[in-house]
């Protein structure tokens, strides 16, 4: 049985991704100079969630507009199992995004709503959900599953540095076969390992202030 997967929109699903990010019991995962990885077993879901901290010394607005205004093509660029995506509708926007798995698992595809809003005048927000009743949507792809998602993303900040921080999360379940008991142990370390050379990629690309 899923967790429970409330439909947020607009402001309200940027405010509980930011949310999320500043709860207290976030523990180490995998920590690197360039990219730390972080996981909570205490966010509203049935599986662990994870967050990816990377800081650049790029605008605010030109990672605003990679992860959000482009995201489908972010996507592409960042995940080395990406297969493909499309925006399904534009107001509000859904996209759909594909990406296999190791051999011997079905790909996986993700329905979300997507939202991108500047909260205040530091803090940019590019925030996914549950877009609602999905029977309006096509089904998953043949030789995919869809998993269930919980309000995700990215908060994107200007410090006082003058670096600009992005702060990602992710929490989604994998589905299929695969219970929430066996994601939380088995598939955890690949996790970790995921979101990290994920985001080394947005390192790569943007930089990186030491």
């Amino acid at each position: 049985m899923s967790g429970s997967l409330s439909v947020l929109t607009g402001d309200a699903l940027a405010r509980e991704v930011v949310r999320q990010l500043d709860a207290t019991d976030w523990q180490q995962g995998l920590m690197t100079p360039q990219v730390q990885v972080y996981f909570s077993r205490r966010l509203p879901a049935p599986v662990m969630g994870y967050r990816t901290v990377t800081e650049h010394d790029a605008r605010p607005e030109d990672l605003f507009a990679f992860l959000g205004t482009d995201m489908l093509g972010a996507f592409s660029q960042l995940n080395r199992r990406f297969v493909f995506a499309e925006q399904l509708q534009d107001e509000p926007r859904v996209v759909r995004t594909g990406f296999s798995m190791p051999p011997g698992f079905a790909s996986r595809e993700f329905l979300h709503l997507l939202v991108c809003t500047q909260l205040n005048e530091r803090t940019r927000v590019v925030a996914y959900g549950p877009p609602g009743d999905e029977s309006a949507y096509p089904a998953a792809r043949r030789g995919f599953i869809r998993c269930p998602m919980y309000p995700s993303g990215q908060r994107i900040s200007t410090l006082a540095s003058g670096r600009t921080r992005v702060e990602h999360l992710m929490v989604y379940e994998l589905g299929g076969w695969i219970s929430h008991r066996l994601q939380n142990s088995v598939f955890h370390a690949g996790h970790l390992r995921a979101y990290h050379d994920e985001w080394l990629g947005l390192v790569h690309r943007f930089g990186t202030t030491p």
